[in-house]
């Protein structure tokens, strides 16, 4: 296709080296939930990284007075309301929890209102997520294929940047290509550190010699292997773990007409038909990185309803951390909610937005700015699905900071990407209060973009390869 054309210049290949806002929200491996004081952290990048944080007041006599034996599991701050909970009352405060935590009676409550079975769906959840450098994303091929937002590659190359001022897909491997200024962790595992570090520090061992120990011990055979380790003030100690990879590279990009539609005017509001997403590849020695823990791609068109899960990055503000090359090291928060409309003075709005609003605005506004349209899209072919949703506004809140996050549901398949929320949503006549939805690209719209409108097939095909190897 013409339009879709500018495809990147070869670069040389550089050696690798190494909210507490009251709602639902997981933190894997993670303890600074609102009120929860003396959470740390420490990062290490092989065994000669150095440690970062300050020991909590008496470790051993508080580690000591404490079981040894629970496995770290959801912790909340209770403004719980569920998402089964089919009233107005679901769009306000829900829960929040913590991975990491140790209160059996929460989690479990926790989990009943989500229909979930152990505290290992939760630790898992996290695995395939990607850390880019300043903004999310998540593995969806065992190929190295990343989804984020394309708003996440305009706040790290800038929007004025030269590759964002046209779509892009690259047809082959060797068309991919290389962003320099994008790095990547992707999460392996969420670690339980608390029996470990327990045990060293019963030996004599302070809290951040113990951690330090642990750290090294889980990246001295990975030299581009990156560990967070955690202490919270009831001493129960986790883990992520992260690899890492500094050669990323493009392979898709919408037209910016549609990554940008509706502008400003439509931002913080829905319904909304921004395609704000891109597609990129991790390459580890100049191949694609294989990447067996990946989430997959949803590709059931009569999926109408599920418990969804929104994995992003905590706010920067949440606690101290230390960079990693470009990539940011965060906490991980999952926020949760169902697909409702989304009630509004008296009516409701549909919680899906079909690509006929898409073009009723196109139209409406006779083609002008912020809502134009490049020709292959004022143009679609005859059999386009205009009834399949753009974009999806679950109750899920938006966890603050989060740009390129996956909407995933209990089987870890992506169901959207989020690039915003609908912030008209926050204040209501009579003083009602309601936390904004976060509005998400649509997985199944977006692959029916993909195909019609960009016949990106080799692109489709991995999906959805991905998708039916994961079920």
């Amino acid at each position: 296709m013409p339009e879709i054309g500018s495809r990147l210049r070869a670069r040389p290949q550089a050696s690798c080296t190494a909210c507490c806002a009251g709602v639902v929200v997981l933190s894997l491996a993670m303890f600074a939930l609102a009120g929860c004081s003396g959470t740390r952290e420490t990062v290490g990048e092989g065994p000669d990284s150095e440690e970062s944080a300050e020991a909590p007041q008496d470790p051993d006599e508080e580690v000591a007075t404490r079981d040894t034996t629970r496995l770290p599991v959801p912790r909340y701050v209770p403004r719980a309301v569920a998402p089964d909970e089919r009233s107005e009352a679901a769009d306000q405060d829900p829960e929040a929890a913590s991975l990491g935590g140790r209160l059996p009676d929460v989690s479990e409550s926790f989990r009943s209102r989500f229909q979930l079975d152990s505290p290992e769906w939760f630790l898992g959840i996290g695995r395939g997520f990607v850390r880019l450098s300043g903004c999310d994303g998540a593995l969806v091929s065992p190929e190295g294929l990343v989804v984020t937002s394309r708003s996440c590659l305009s706040l790290v190359l800038g929007p004025a940047h030269a590759l964002l001022q046209d779509a892009f897909l690259a047809d082959t491997r060797q068309s991919e290509g290389r962003i320099d200024e994008l790095t990547a962790a992707v999460v392996t595992d969420v670690l339980d550190l608390t029996a470990a570090a327990r045990e060293r520090v019963r030996g004599g061992v302070s809290v951040d010699d113990a951690l330090a120990a642990l750290r090294d011990s889980l990246t001295d055979a990975r030299p581009l292997r990156a560990v967070v380790t955690y202490a919270n003030s009831d001493s129960s100690f986790a883990g992520i773990a992260y690899d890492l990879h500094q050669d990323v590279r493009l392979v898709f990009l919408p037209h910016p007409e549609l990554a940008e539609f509706g502008g400003d005017f439509d931002a913080g509001s829905f319904p909304q038909y921004k395609m704000d997403v891109a597609f990129l590849r991790l390459y580890d020695g100049g191949a694609a990185a294989q990447t067996p823990e990946h989430y997959t791609w949803l590709t059931d068109t009569a999926a109408q309803d599920a418990r969804l899960f929104l994995l992003g990055s905590a706010p920067a503000s949440t606690l101290d951390r230390r960079a990693l090359g470009d990539a940011t090291l965060q906490p991980l928060w999952v926020a949760g909610g169902t697909l409702q409309p989304i009630p509004t003075f008296g009516t409701s709005i549909p919680e899906r937005a079909s690509f006929y609003g898409l073009y009723d605005r196109y139209h409406s506004f006779d083609g002008r700015a912020p809502w134009s349209l490049p020709q292959t899209w004022a143009d679609p072919p005859s059999d386009f699905p205009f009834w399949m949703p753009a974009s999806i506004a679950p109750t899920n809140p938006r966890i603050e900071g989060t740009l390129g996050g996956p909407l995933l549901d209990e089987r870890r398949r992506v169901w959207g990407v989020v690039y915003d929320d609908n912030e008209e949503m926050v204040t209501f006549p009579l003083g009602e209060v309601r936390a904004p939805r976060a509005v998400a690209v649509s997985s199944v719209g977006l692959t029916e973009v993909l195909r019609r409108i960009y016949q990106a097939e080799a692109l489709v095909f991995e999906l959805e390869a991905g998708a039916n190897a994961g079920d």
